[in-house]
């Protein structure tokens, strides 16, 4: 009786000791989990995430045609994410070809016109010049013409004054012989009046104041004529 009351007080020891230990080995068990737990999670009431975000634009706007990923797949840099429809681009594409195309025969026709009335401004031009050239060459000759001209005119007019000179001085020089023969006609008709000198001295005397008088009358025709204007 008393090795069963032994084995009951013992039992009554040991049962609180193993459910006691089985209650710490639980606790720890739980309580690992729980700080593991809050190591790898965080809960809060009012919390914000951290992280990186990237927009993407498009630089062009269109009709997504094909679309290659889906949302929260990873991709890397250069992989297209997505096709547009390219047709209508293609339309502007062709229309701007077009448009290019045209200006370039506009600007080939202006380019050629441009070359043409170049050509004709320089035809022009050159006939222009070898017009100015002739009218040039065409007034030096006159020029050259004109002074030859005036040379002749003053080598005329110089021997005309000097040949008017001359013929006056050969009227005053028969002038002179006038005088001379009609003083000495004078004198000798005095001396025939006289009677000292024979008639044929005062006829003589008188024949030289006739051909002197001769003389001075062509002298004065040939002035006349010489005359300067």
């Amino acid at each position: 009786m008393e090795e069963k009351s032994r084995a009951t007080g013992k039992l009554r020891v040991v049962i609180p000791g193993i459910v006691l230990l089985i209650g710490v080995i639980i606790g720890l068990y739980y309580g690992i989990n729980y700080w593991l737990y809050n190591v790898k999670h965080v809960v809060t009431d009012d919390a914000r995430i951290k992280g990186r975000m990237v927009s993407v634009a498009p630089t062009v706007s269109g009709v997504v045609k094909v679309l290659h990923v889906e949302e929260g797949v990873l991709v890397k840099m250069g992989e297209p994410l997505l096709e547009l429809d390219d047709t209508d681009y293609r339309l502007q594409l062709q229309e701007a070809e077009a448009q290019a195309e045209m200006m370039q025969r506009r600007l080939q026709e202006a380019k050629k016109e441009y070359d043409l009335h170049g050509k004709q401004a320089a035809g022009q031009i050159a006939r222009a010049e070898a017009e100015l050239a002739a009218r040039r060459s065409g007034l030096a000759q006159e020029r050259t013409a004109l002074t030859l001209d005036q040379e002749q005119m003053r080598n005329q007019i110089a021997e005309a004054e000097a040949a008017f000179k001359q013929v006056t001085s050969s009227e005053k020089e028969t002038e002179g012989q006038l005088r001379v023969t009609m003083s000495n006609w004078k004198r000798v008709r005095a001396l025939f009046a006289d009677g000292i000198v024979a008639t044929e001295s005062r006829d003589q005397a008188q024949e030289e104041v006739g051909q002197a008088q001769a003389r001075l009358e062509m002298a004065r025709e040939r002035v006349a004529q010489q005359r300067v204007p």
